[in-house]
Formats: C-alpha cells, sequence, structure tokens
C-alpha cells in the first residue's frame, strides 16, 4: 500500500501530537513553585520543607537577594502547605512551639525530611509551616 507524503506528515503529526498528549502532568504530576519576596537590605539564605510524593523532603539553600524575588519550582508536592526556615545577618525567621525540626547544614541540601544530610556545620532549626505558595521576609518577624 503506497500513501502520499501528504498522508505521511499528518499521520506524523497525528502521532507527535498524541505523545505530547499522553505525556502531559496530570494535577498530581504538577510542578510546584514557591515565591520568596526578600523586603529587608540584606540578603537571605532560605531552607523549604515541601511535601513529596514520600513524605517531606528538605530543600536548600536558596539565596534572596535584598528587595527581590525568588521563585523556586519542584516537580512534586502539590499540596497548598510548605515550610521554610530563613537566616540573614542577624535574624532568622523560623518555627514557634510544636512546628517541626529539620537537620541543616551550610552547603546545599536535598534530602528526606527525617534524614541528616551531609556537610558542615550540621544544626537543628525550626520550621514554619505556612499554607500558599509565597513568602515575604520583612525586617520583624511576626
Amino acid at each position: 500500500m503506497k500513501i502520499s507524503k501528504f498522508t505521511a506528515s499528518l499521520l506524523a503529526s497525528a502521532l507527535i501530537m498524541g505523545l505530547a498528549l499522553a505525556h502531559e502532568p496530570t494535577e498530581a504530576q504538577a510542578a510546584r513553585q514557591i515565591t520568596m519576596q526578600n523586603k529587608a537590605r540584606y540578603p537571605i539564605s532560605v531552607a523549604l520543607l515541601i511535601p513529596s510524593s514520600r513524605g517531606w523532603r528538605v530543600h536548600g539553600w536558596y539565596k534572596v537577594a535584598p528587595y527581590s524575588y525568588k521563585t523556586v519550582r519542584f516537580d512534586a508536592g502539590v499540596e497548598n502547605w510548605f515550610g521554610f526556615y530563613a537566616k540573614a545577618q542577624n535574624i532568622a525567621w523560623y518555627g514557634k512551639g510544636r512546628e517541626p525540626t529539620i537537620t541543616v547544614v551550610s552547603n546545599a541540601m536535598n534530602h528526606e525530611f527525617r534524614q541528616t544530610p551531609y556537610g558542615s556545620n550540621q544544626r537543628r532549626v525550626k520550621v514554619r509551616i505556612q499554607r500558599g505558595n509565597s513568602v515575604a521576609f520583612n525586617r520583624w518577624y511576626d
């Protein structure tokens, strides 16, 4: 059976479109993004606690320049909650009371919530849990 170039091209296009639609992420697989706003006059380093398919993951450090925004994207964790610990020169933003504690180190981190990351200056810090997709860091901690 012989097909025309036009028919072959049309079939190839349909196949490509079908593959593209088959790989489109579902809502559960959609990327999550969190926007951090630094309203202070000094740079801030942020560690994030993000829901994942296996529980929670710690990601950090994200540098946010003075008076600017930084948006980070993740492949998992579409839930509307996240946690953060942030630090700057003489100030920190952190959790209180019964909020969870994570282990952080000086270098970059990407580990499960209960795991201890590799790196120098290991320490435990409280994480502030928040609903939504953004956080603003002011000079004053509230």
